[in-house]
């Protein structure tokens, strides 16, 4: 935490609450995930009496869209986190950050290709391939579906061709 002592509390999968697959070991009613949302907005409301604590909650997209049982539908809660301002360039310092966003803007085409290259460079024993622009392309369809990250993809992809990297 930048060299200060705190607690960090990292929260995933927590679109669980709107889940409603025979398939996940738990199941939340509509009273209590309202009562999980409620915990949540009133950790917001405290937050400023609490010193050297940082609360990071990892969800899909899912949990934001879906208007009847995800954030949206606990008023009081989706008030205090919606990004009121939106804009072009993704924004580092909101409260709620769209990380698919931020991999839309960051990782283009262009920018993979030079990841590649870069990999590729790095290789001392036997030259490696960098991928091409129709290749970057291919990669970042795949990486919409996030079961793997960009730079491994390129990765992958460069196994591809060559069988060292």
């Amino acid at each position: 935490m930048g060299g200060y002592s705190g607690l960090f509390v990292a929260i995933d999968d927590l679109e669980i609450l709107i889940s409603r697959s025979s398939l996940e070991p738990v199941h939340y009613t509509k009273m209590k995930r309202e009562d999980t949302y409620e915990s949540i907005r009133q950790l917001i409301d405290d937050i400023d009496s609490m010193k050297h604590i940082m609360f990071a909650y990892a969800f899909d997209r899912e949990l934001i869209e879906n208007e009847n049982t995800g954030l949206k539908s606990y008023q009081a809660l989706w008030m205090r986190i919606q990004n009121e301002i939106l804009g072009e360039r993704f924004n580092r310092f909101t409260d709620m950050a769209d990380l698919d966003r931020l991999a839309a803007q960051e990782y283009t085409e262009d920018v993979m290709v030079a990841m590649s290259e870069s990999l590729a460079s790095l290789r001392n024993q036997s030259p490696a391939h960098p991928i091409d622009r129709e290749a970057a392309k291919r990669l970042l369809e795949q990486a919409r579906t996030g079961a793997v990250g960009i730079p491994q993809l390129i990765r992958i992809a460069m196994q591809e061709v060559d069988t060292d990297v």
